[in-house]
């Protein structure tokens, strides 16, 4: 059990830390190119080194357009309907509106948070009991004491032998699954 707790730390270690070996490659092989190409190789290795740029006045006004695109799709939409537009959003047509017009913003982002959310919350507890069943706990011992020492039930654990060849493949298994749940479920979040 030791071995198995040991290599469930090591997999989670290099899962969070670790990094490809060849990131800091410090020569490039540039044999066999013309002048034309290496000084196009070294263009695009400055354009790299350049900050990247994060919140510029270009995307706020990206940001202040969409929101006054809605609002002028409420105002047309009410005006359609001969009412103003703060009574129009609070009838139901209005709400219908609103969610489709934010649906229609937000909407793909909204639906791959939920679904990836729900899967994790559902199958990451279903995992951790199948875990413990295939992998833990062997069997349930379950004694009923006299009546009338208060005592209900005792139940008695008997746990899988860690040196077992067939305990060690499901656990690996098992580790292998939990790793695909996770991607899975993180990439569709994303």
């Amino acid at each position: 059990m030791k071995a198995m707790m040991v290599s469930f730390m090591l997999m989670v270690a290099l899962l969070f830390v670790g990094r490809p070996a060849l990131a800091n490659v410090d020569g490039v092989d540039l044999h066999g190119l013309t002048e034309a190409q290496k000084a196009q190789l070294v263009q695009q290795a400055e354009e790299m080194k350049a900050p990247k740029e994060g919140v510029t006045a270009q995307k706020v006004n990206e940001w202040v357009d969409l929101g006054k695109n809605v609002a002028i799709a409420f105002t047309s939409a009410a005006k359609e309907l001969g009412i103003a537009a703060d009574a129009f959003l609070n009838s139901n047509t209005g709400k219908l509106t609103a969610a489709l017009i934010i649906w229609k913003v937000l909407g793909q982002d909204v639906l791959h948070f939920i679904i990836g959310g729900t899967l994790l919350v559902v199958l990451i507890p279903m995992w951790a009991h199948y875990f413990r069943r295939l992998c833990v706990v062997q069997t349930v011992k379950i004694t009923y004491p006299e009546k009338g020492k208060g005592v209900r039930k005792i139940k008695e654990y008997v746990y899988m032998n860690g040196d077992d060849d067939t305990v060690q493949v499901i656990r690996w298994i098992m580790l292998v699954v939990l790793a695909l749940v996770l991607v899975v479920g993180l990439a569709i979040m994303i």
